[in-house]
């Protein structure tokens, strides 16, 4: 079975302007989210997340993607718990 999720989420992200008037390196703002899935068998799934956020001012723009690749892992499929693992790069 496959699925694909999309949604609006908040964040943080950490950039450096050299004409900003702020004086902070983190940003915070809107941010996109997305995760598409697959499932290999009732207690294992894979997939891949996306989240992209823009943070922007009069001087410029800060944009960050990260893409990561999962999986998850439920030892018991009738409960709620899993482990979930990664690996991936933001840009």
């Amino acid at each position: 079975m496959a699925g694909v999720v999309a949604g609006a989420a908040s964040g943080t992200l950490r950039g450096f302007c050299q004409d900003c008037a702020q004086d902070f390196p983190f940003r915070h703002g809107g941010a996109l989210v997305g995760n598409a899935g697959y499932r290999v068998s009732p207690r294992t799934a894979v997939g891949a997340d996306v989240f992209w956020m823009q943070w922007r001012n009069d001087s410029g723009r800060i944009r960050a993607t990260a893409i990561d690749a999962v999986a998850q892992f439920r030892p018991w499929t009738s409960k709620g718990f899993f482990v979930k693992g990664g690996a991936g790069m933001a840009f």
